[in-house]
């Protein structure tokens, strides 16, 4: 596959840079759009049209993932609705208040709730960004800061998850490295997907770095505005469509949302196990829990669970009474119509994901950015680099998975290479296993300061957060454990130094940098 050299940036480059200057995410997507069909078709206007409307506009439509996911995405925007205009909502919240009588206590349960919806990303943004929303504004926890609490409890979770709709990939990518390797190499990919869980500093520390801020209580940069801007009645709800709102005078009863909600839970994890155990037996593979939920149909199960959700709630509330049928079926409507947003945003910033990927209607720009690193690094400073560069490349492309499919089958030879050069042990050294956990590390890591990622689209759109509101406040977050990542995790790691006594001085950096840095909202 070719690629265009250094224009292939400027599709997602422009894209960033007008989102984040303008605001205005979907104008800046489609720029960015326009703007790849132009340059993959040498300027032609005619080609370049037939390109943007057919190969990138058209095509995402017509991505059958992408259509299930669209599916999920607005069965719980209908089922969100659903419980909200009839009670069940305002009763769970209510329930779970003696739990989160504090904005501490708030912020650590939906931290808390978000390491338990470990098995899809998806799931764990679109189930809780809509029901952790009222605990938050009763509890005065800006949006910025509920979007941030999910999102990074979302894919650094999957990411680490042996039972989750990421470990396939994530193992199937790996084996695609060692594809690249001689004949005698011995490790298979779940060994080394298990072996690279310690390196992969980024979403472990965010991970901590979530129960830091929320324990503690205390925020810097643009969040440390943004909270205090909520104590202060203002708010980041930026919404195209309002978001149902509960009925005056409807009786709450907690069972209304949470009898819904758990249906929706148990449904994915039965379906995740169902349909995988069919793969699992149809390939004749061994039935370990990897194999069975990585080889899951998780868009099916996330479909299949948000429409029995539905079902539940459908069943359950209109024989109770509480609102009329119509009213019911309007809240559904205008749960549904909240998540539209989110929906042209996936679309636009699919669409944008075609322009810098491989092949006759892409730039390339996954390719030029591993060719960039492909010469000479030395040992020392590989992790490092494998870490930056998948982190700048789903950056640029918002896609984690994405870019874990093109760096890790060119970092693993590479890797390979470069110790065999230098005489260093595969047997060992833990190199190998290091290099592996900084590009899944790194995809996150970059995946979380993009305003093209869809984890980062959905985050804010599932807790009403303005879309770009979200971005800057996250981003010195992430930032902050990005940085601590490399100077305490992948540069010493790689110069000899034991990942657990990394572990320690990043926690401990965290730490330092949470009381330092950090302020209470509430003390002006």
């Amino acid at each position: 596959m070719e690629h265009h050299g250094w224009i292939s940036l400027l599709p997602p480059l422009t894209a960033i840079v007008l989102a984040l200057t303008t605001r205005r995410i979907l104008i800046s997507l489609f720029v960015g759009v326009v703007l790849g069909a132009l340059l993959v078709r040498d300027g032609y206007p005619i080609a370049a049209g037939y390109t943007l409307v057919v190969e990138y506009l058209g095509g995402n439509l017509l991505n059958v993932d992408k259509l299930k996911a669209f599916a999920f995405t607005l069965s719980m925007g209908a089922m969100v609705g659903l419980i909200t205009v009839t009670g069940g909502m305002r009763g769970l919240v209510e329930r779970v208040l003696p739990w989160a009588k504090s904005r501490r206590g708030g912020q650590v349960l939906i931290s808390l709730l978000g390491l338990a919806i470990f098995f899809d990303d998806y799931a764990n943004m679109l189930l809780l960004g809509g029901t952790t929303r009222p605990l938050a504004d009763r509890l005065k926890i800006s949006r910025e800061k509920l979007a941030f609490l999910i999102d990074s409890t979302a894919a650094p979770v999957a990411g680490l998850a042996l039972v989750s709709t990421w470990v396939a990939v994530e193992i199937d990518y790996i084996g695609e490295g060692i594809g690249g390797l001689p004949a005698g190499f011995q490790l298979e990919g779940i060994e080394l997907f298990l072996a690279s869980i310690p390196f992969r500093f980024y979403p472990l520390w965010a991970i901590l770095f979530v129960f830091l801020i929320s324990g503690f209580e205390r925020d810097f940069g643009p969040m440390l505005t943004a909270e205090r801007k909520c104590l202060d009645e203002e708010s980041s709800n930026d919404l195209l469509f309002a978001a149902p709102q509960e009925e005056a005078g409807v009786s709450s009863h907690w069972l209304n949302a949470a009898l819904p909600i758990l249906t929706t839970v148990a449904v994915v994890t039965w379906w995740l196990y169902y349909s995988g155990m069919q793969k699992v037996t149809a390939d004749e593979l061994e039935p370990t829990w990897a194999n069975i939920f990585g080889n899951a149909g998780s868009y099916d199960a996330l479909i299949y669970g948000a429409l029995a959700g539905n079902a539940i709630a459908l069943l359950m509330i209109p024989p109770q009474q509480v609102v009329p049928v119509a009213t019911l079926l309007w809240g559904m409507f205008k749960g549904a119509l909240a998540m539209t947003p989110a929906l042209a945003i996936l679309w636009l910033s699919g669409a944008l994901a075609a322009t810098t990927s491989g092949g006759d209607a892409g730039l390339g720009t996954g390719l030029y950015l591993a060719e960039l690193t492909s010469g000479s690094i030395p040992l020392w400073l590989l992790p490092t680099v494998t870490f930056l560069v998948a982190a700048a490349m789903a950056f640029s492309t918002g896609t984690s998975w994405g870019t874990m499919g093109i760096v890790m089958p060119l970092a693993i030879p590479l890797t390979y290479n470069l110790m065999l050069d230098n005489g260093v042990s595969l047997e060992t050294s833990p190199l190998l296993a290091a290099v592996v956990g900084t590009v899944l590390a790194g995809a996150i890591f970059g995946d979380h300061c993009s305003p093209l990622s869809d984890t980062t689209i959905l985050s804010s759109q599932a807790c009403g957060c303005n879309h770009i509101a979200h971005v800057n406040t996250q981003m010195p977050y992430a930032m902050t454990v990005g940085v601590a990542s490399i100077v305490c995790g992948t540069l010493p790691v790689a110069l000899g130094a034991s990942v657990w006594v990394c572990h320690a001085v990043g926690a401990a950096t965290l730490i330092a940098v949470v009381f330092f840095l950090g302020k209470r909202p509430s003390l002006k």
